[in-house]
């Protein structure tokens, strides 16, 4: 009877299983590896372990929930250093909250909202902005309420002679700094004072009309036009380069109130409305006080002075 060699697989398992049938096995040729059986075909056990991880894990991370989005606050561009402030006291008695701050004029931010730009509240330095949205329904109406009042002021360059508005009728007065009346609100107000003054018509060729009220201060201080009309708290700013010659009487604009409201489109609109509430709380109104805000607000006086918005069309 010829010998045939077998593998040295075959001869390993038939003698470490010599009770198993050789039906159980791959049959074995030269030069070829057995079949491995069933058992030996099962992943070991800390490969099962290592996909339960893999497919645990994310599960449970995202029971977490995503990490929150800052909470987005569109605030006018004379609310800036105010803001700021509040941003800061807000941080530190809500640890959890991360708040984004955005400043320029009420005009362009109101234009973001309709845009859809992310935003969960809007402050903005006149009603006429918060109005828009609100016809809109593009902010909550529950939430809106006013939280601030501010003046209007003359300034000039601290070497300047001019103490009252009627001399910017003179021919050495060339250029007055105010703000673009058709999404400046200050250049709204600053308009409307003109008017009541008598002073609009003949200051119209004057007027340089710029893109939100801290651009008004930087060209008085600048030097490069020899007036221009900001609200106080920005006059402050520039104490050293610029000065105060006029007060605008109440009576000569609409009254100056400040209006804060969650938008409409906010995911967070529980965070937002406590952001709302704590500018109305007393370290809220503390703070705006501190930065030259009149708190509470003035109180409402309905429309503009006589002529104010007739004489001279807005463009919204």
């Amino acid at each position: 009877m010829a010998n045939h060699r077998v593998p040295q697989a075959c001869r390993l398992d038939d003698a470490l299983l010599p009770s198993r049938p050789m039906s159980r096995f791959a049959r074995c040729k030269p030069g070829h590896r057995r079949r491995p059986t069933p058992r030996e075909s099962r992943p070991p056990l800390w490969g099962w372990l290592l996909w339960l991880l893999a497919v645990v894990l994310p599960g449970a991370a995202s029971c977490q929930g995503p990490s929150k989005a800052p909470l987005r606050v569109l605030a006018a561009q004379s609310l800036i250093d105010a803001f700021t402030a509040v941003k800061t006291a807000y941080q530190q008695t809500h640890p959890g909250v991360q708040l984004e701050l955005t400043t320029a004029s009420s005009g362009q931010l109101r234009a973001q909202i309709e845009g859809g730009a992310p935003a969960d509240v809007f402050a903005s330095a006149s009603q006429h902005h918060m109005n828009l949205l609100a016809k809109k329904t593009l902010v909550v109406p529950g939430t809106r309420q006013d939280f601030a009042g501010n003046r209007m002021v003359l300034i000039v360059p601290q070497q300047s002679k001019l103490t009252a508005p009627q001399e910017l009728t003179s021919a050495a007065v060339t250029h007055i700094a105010i703000g673009d009346w058709s999404h400046v609100p200050a250049g709204r107000y600053a308009r409307e004072v003109l008017i009541s003054q008598g002073l609009f018509e003949p200051l119209q060729a004057k007027l340089r009309q710029c893109q939100n009220v801290r651009q008004v201060l930087t060209y008085v201080a600048a030097g490069e036009v020899e007036a221009g009309f900001v609200y106080q708290t920005d006059a402050t700013r520039e104490q050293d380069r610029v000065k105060v010659v006029w007060t605008a009487p109440a009576t000569t604009h609409t009254a100056i109130r400040l209006p804060i409201a969650v938008v409409t489109a906010s995911q967070r609109q529980g965070d937002a409305q406590r952001f709302v509430a704590f500018v109305s709380s007393p370290a809220g109104q503390a703070i705006l006080g501190e930065h030259g805000f009149v708190v509470p607000p003035p109180p409402a006086r309905g429309s503009s002075p006589a002529g104010a918005e007739s004489s001279v069309p807005i463009t919204p």
